[in-house]
């Protein structure tokens, strides 16, 4: 579920997508526990994209 909304805001990186996301799980009915699996993936696709981009600026500088 995460992967494929993911996938539908790739570039869009920003908090309003990823609010997004949450409102269309809570309209698509998820249970609590899907959410927070949810908040969990979004948020290490989150560090994963805070890492390359600390990785490419320390390199760049």
């Amino acid at each position: 579920y995460a992967i494929k909304n993911h996938k539908q805001s790739v570039g869009n990186n920003n908090e309003s997508s990823i609010l997004s996301i949450f409102k269309q799980a809570i309209s698509d009915g998820i249970k609590s526990k899907e959410c927070y699996a949810l908040a969990n993936g979004i948020g290490q696709m989150l560090l994963d994209e805070a890492a390359k981009e600390q990785k490419r600026l320390s390199t760049g500088a």
